[in-house]
């Protein structure tokens, strides 16, 4: 879902505001079901770090171009934060640093996605 949601809100032609909106609200569903599971524990599976949290991480980084601000989920905040902080996870988003266009690197090497100032998919196409 969340692919959809960043498809339809920062790259769809004008004249996809229903398809725009059911997925940002998919979307936003499902982070909230994320967040209600990590209320009560750690992780996403239980105790232990596990391939769930593993496999959601990523998306989680895109949440600003979801339209999410995460302070609203402390749940996923702190989730979110534990996880980006681990040195595996540092070098692992890291990792393919060296393979992205210079101007684009920047983009990526921070703790969450932002939106540069030119939002066009031309000026943040991975080359």
């Amino acid at each position: 879902m969340a692919g959809q949601a960043r498809h339809f809100l920062r790259y769809a032609p004008p004249g996809n505001a229903d398809a725009a909106n059911r997925f940002r609200a998919e979307c936003q569903r499902l982070y909230m079901v994320l967040d209600s599971r990590l209320a009560g524990q750690d992780f996403i599976a239980g105790p232990d770090l596990s391939i769930a949290d593993i496999a959601c991480w990523p998306s989680v980084w895109y949440h600003l171009m979801h339209g999410f601000a995460l302070e609203h989920m402390a749940h996923v905040a702190r989730w979110f934060e534990t996880l980006g902080a681990r040195p595996a996870v540092v070098r692992g988003r890291r990792a393919g640093l060296a393979m992205l266009a210079p101007e684009v690197r920047p983009l990526f090497d921070r703790p969450c996605w932002a939106d540069p100032p030119d939002r066009s998919a031309e000026a943040t196409r991975i080359s």
